[in-house]
């Protein structure tokens, strides 16, 4: 739902009947790590839990096939974690990656 707010999405997913939402984590999507200060994390985390939600999954797509950016790659994950912690402490969701490239 990249082209909804966060709050909106995840208010959108509880109302149709989700309970587990991956959030993608890539540039330009409202998850993005960036976008996401430190109240914004504690507020997301409080909506997760009031709308019965569970955070099952983290999204980032990164090219792992080109070794020119592998420094980027890792502090991308760095920072996917940290956010990981920040929105579910005690039980992280996993980040996942498809590995792009040739």
């Amino acid at each position: 739902m990249k082209t909804l707010p966060l709050d909106r999405a995840l208010a959108e997913c509880a109302r149709i009947g989700y309970r587990n939402v991956e959030l993608c984590l890539d540039p330009g999507f409202p998850a993005e790590p960036a976008r996401l200060s430190r109240e914004a994390r504690r507020d997301l985390r409080r909506q997760v839990e009031k709308l019965g939600l569970t955070i099952s999954a983290m999204m980032l797509n990164l090219n792992l096939a080109d070794p020119a950016v592998h420094g980027a790659n890792l502090a991308a994950i760095k920072t996917a974690g940290e956010l990981a912690n920040d929105v579910a402490p005690g039980s992280p969701p996993p980040i996942e990656t498809t590995a792009r490239g040739k």
